[in-house]
């Protein structure tokens, strides 16, 4: 079973295990509340929560993950190169946008990055790397690409993909890639990688799930348009 408990803007996956869900990240650190809300009104609490997997350090993904952790009592999950990420607390600046559009706005909001692009550094040594497969047992695999970020975990349940950001639907996004690019080329070689899972789902952390099938024609358009350094 799949929920969303999310906003329009953020989608807060939650994928049942054995006694609770599993959450795939959580939002930015002043949403703890309003989640909790959304939880309540399915009929869910955060003791609920079992798991919780980090897709990628950023802080609309971790943003009120601290807490979380502290409230819920789960188990974390995440790609243990990310770890020196985590516990720095910000975001890494150095990416690409999509859009020249949503440059524009990132360059206002770039007098406000120390607020907005910073998140609770969390310090724990008894984390679940990802690339163990913790959750294999449910039958869910992890699957480590790049291109967003530096890390992008992604959990294969079946023919579906939760993919974070690697992949996007919400209303920054342009033809399925994020407001946000670390690195094209790696993003697209993450994208043929999907490809070849045999998933037929994409869940993204913003917009609607989409086809797999989608992807080959996003690939070929953006391997003809160019990003914008942030």
């Amino acid at each position: 079973m799949i929920k969303n408990v999310g906003t329009k803007l953020v989608n807060n996956w939650l994928i049942s295990c054995e006694n609770g869900f599993i959450l795939i990240d959580t939002g930015f650190k002043g949403g703890y509340d309003k989640f909790c809300k959304r939880l309540a009104e399915n009929g869910l609490s955060v003791i609920d929560i079992k798991y919780i997997v980090v897709t990628h350090m950023h802080s609309s993904r971790v943003g009120f993950l601290k807490k979380l952790l502290v409230t819920s009592g789960a188990k974390l999950i995440y790609n243990g190169e990310d770890k020196i990420r985590l516990e720095s607390g910000k975001n890494n600046m150095r990416t690409y946008v999509s859009r020249f559009d949503l440059l524009v706005v990132n360059k206002i909001a770039s007098a406000f990055v120390e607020k907005t692009q910073c998140f609770p550094a969390i310090f724990k040594n008894d984390f679940l790397d990802a690339k163990d497969q913790p959750l294999q047992k449910y039958g869910l695999e992890f699957v480590l690409l790049q291109g967003h970020s530096e890390h992008d975990t992604c959990l294969k349940m079946g023919d579906k993909l939760f993919v974070g950001e690697l992949c996007d639907g919400g209303i920054t996004s342009s033809s399925h890639a994020p407001m946000w690019i670390w690195n094209k080329y790696k993003m697209l070689d993450s994208w043929r990688e999907i490809t070849k899972l045999g998933v037929e789902e994409i869940y993204p952390a913003h917009g609607k799930k989409f086809s797999a099938k989608e992807l080959p024609t996003a690939i070929a358009y953006w391997l003809s348009r160019g990003v914008f350094r942030l």
